[in-house]
């Protein structure tokens, strides 16, 4: 879904979805931006 998006549009999607920006770290040797949703906030 986010494939085609990029990082600014990434980060205003998660947000509209109540997603909260808990990071970045390496996976499989890249960098990636994570995102959670915790229980009970919307």
């Amino acid at each position: 879904m986010l494939c085609g998006m990029n990082q600014r549009q990434k980060r205003i999607s998660a947000e509209r979805l109540g997603f909260l920006d808990a990071g970045e770290g390496l996976h499989h040797g890249g960098p990636h931006r994570i995102h959670v949703a915790l229980p009970g906030r919307t």
